[in-house]
Formats: structure tokens, sequence, C-alpha cells
């Protein structure tokens, strides 16, 4: 969220809330000029690929980011219309750790918790899938996604049923 990573910028130091308040809107200023200048280039390896091998396979797909600026990022990347669903930072009140924003995405494609997978680059993201009750797939290094139940490096190179099956095999299913 915009608190939780001013907060962590700031690290000690601490300021009244006015001024926060402050410093998150010139950080989103910047964070919405810096949006107009994302493209299709910007994706990382492997996300394109993926989520067409999804879409070909009718597995439905949510987008779950605490980001209020989710839908324009994705849009500027030219992918929305890829996704069934956007929970984003508007639709809940708590953010990851807390598992509500997968939840809500899982309540929008109609599913139960235990039938989704969450792809997620941090920590707080593998936490919230694994309180949600949900299969976790943490991509980046084990120090920060270690906890989810299959860490890849990347999506370069991902096929979908290999994942299905390096998945089962990493949760013994």
């Amino acid at each position: 969220s915009r608190r939780d990573s001013i907060l962590r910028i700031l690290g000690e130091h601490t300021y009244p809330e006015e001024d926060l308040v402050a410093m998150m809107e010139r950080k989103n200023e910047h964070y919405q000029q810096l949006i107009q200048t994302i493209d299709a280039t910007h994706m990382l390896p492997g996300v394109l690929s993926l989520l067409d091998q999804l879409q070909q396979a009718d597995i439905k797909i949510a987008l779950g980011s605490a980001s209020k600026n989710a839908k324009a990022v994705i849009q500027r990347l030219g992918i929305a219309d890829r996704f069934d669903a956007i929970a984003d930072g508007h639709s809940v009140s708590r953010s990851k750790p807390a598992p509500d924003l997968f939840i809500h995405a899982a309540r929008l494609l109609a599913l139960d918790p235990h039938q989704c997978i969450v792809v997620e680059d941090a920590a707080a993201g593998i936490d919230a899938a694994i309180s949600g009750g949900m299969w976790s797939i943490g991509i980046g290094p084990a120090d920060r996604v270690g906890k989810a139940d299959l860490v890849l490096p990347n999506l370069a190179n991902t096929q979908w049923p290999q994942l299905v099956e390096q998945l089962k095999r990493a949760v013994g299913s």
C-alpha cells in the first residue's frame, strides 16, 4: 500500500499524519507519471505467454494487486483484456499479508480459495495466499518468496501443463 511503502522508506523516522499524507500524495503523483511511460516492453519475460496459455486452457484469471493503480498499469501493458476479474486497492480495506484481496478475487471468479493458484513476487503476497488457503507460486529469490508451494526464478519459458505438474510435486499431491 502507499502508506506501507512510505513507512518502509522512512524507516525509524516519524512524521505527523498530515506530512505522511502529503508524502503519499507526492509519491502517487510521481508513480502516475511513471505509469504513463509503461508499455508492453516492460512486461516480465513469460507473463504474456502464460496468460495466453491460461486463456487457451479456459482458466479464469484474476489480478490481485494492493495498488490502486493496478488497472492503469495493466492497460498500459496492453493486457487488461486478459483478466476475468480485477481486485485492487479499491476492493478491500485490508491489504496483503491479509488474504482479503485474493479471497475477493476468488469470489469475483466464483471460485473457492482452494481452487486458486496465486502467482506472486512478494513475501506479503505469499503470506496472503497461504492464509487464504490458496496454492502459491513464488516468483523470485527463495529468501523473499520461499514460503510459497513452488518457487521459480521467473516465468520465462513456463508452460502451463508443466507448471501444474511442478506444483503438484512440490505439495505432494
